[in-house]
């Protein structure tokens, strides 16, 4: 019973992170030309959960999780309206991401530097980073 306490927690403070963030944040995040690498693993890990069938995800080490592709996907115009529908369906549950994916990406939660105060104390991008690692562990963790 908790932990359906704790799920349906993080699914609406992921729904309140994602509602808060605008595109100028997702901006001054891209605007980072050589990000910390675990800038750079929070946006692998968005791209691997990104809804795009149901095939598996391509090895680390691809060219689409280089920070210059990464980039490109999140200064997208669609992004952000797309993101907020992820996380409004988060919220009510119905978000079903292939397992294949969700596994691949717990794998950076055993970096201890993978957590949301870390990309709090980011001196650029913070606020989007933020948001993203929380709408990443509500999706994770659902």
């Amino acid at each position: 019973m908790q932990a359906k306490k704790d799920l349906k927690r993080f699914a609406t403070e992921c729904k309140i992170a994602i509602e808060k963030l605008f595109a100028s944040d997702i901006a001054e995040l891209c605007s980072i030309a050589e990000p910390p690498p675990v800038v750079v693993a929070l946006c692998t890990c968005v791209r691997i959960l990104w809804p795009a069938g149901h095939a598996p995800p391509l090895p680390i080490g691809s060219k689409c999780y280089s920070w210059n592709r990464l980039r490109r996907r999140l200064r997208r115009p669609h992004f952000l309206p797309r993101l907020r529908a992820l996380a409004a369906s988060a919220v009510e549950e119905i978000l079903q991401l292939p397992s294949k994916r969700v596994d691949s990406v717990k794998v950076y939660y055993n970096d201890p530097d993978f957590n949301t105060e870390t990309f709090r104390r980011l001196p650029e991008g913070a606020k989007a980073a933020t948001a993203l690692h929380i709408w990443l562990r509500s999706v994770v963790e659902a």
